[in-house]
């Protein structure tokens, strides 16, 4: 369960990091000093957005090795009774 929290957190931080970064470019251009506002959204965003991306691919590499062991243990299981599905 906690996984499937993580991965729906890091999901939401990647997009809302493209959010902010495409949301800054509209405020910039209602803004007086549109250069500081521009980059800083940008910035952050691409921080944000990094953050995300890193975050989903650790727990993908995490469910990953836990699908791969589930997988021994069956095959070795499956070795022990002689091959039949039975």
């Amino acid at each position: 369960m906690q996984d499937g929290v993580s991965a729906a957190t890091a999901h939401k931080l990647t997009y809302s990091g493209a959010g902010i970064t495409a949301g800054s470019g509209a405020l910039a251009w209602l803004s007086e000093n549109h250069t500081l506002v521009a980059s800083l959204g940008v910035l952050s965003g691409m921080v944000i957005g990094a953050v995300g991306l890193v975050l989903q691919w650790r727990l993908n590499r995490r469910r990953e090795a836990r699908e791969i062991e589930l997988h021994n243990a069956r095959m070795a299981e499956y070795v022990k009774r002689g091959g039949d599905t039975q």
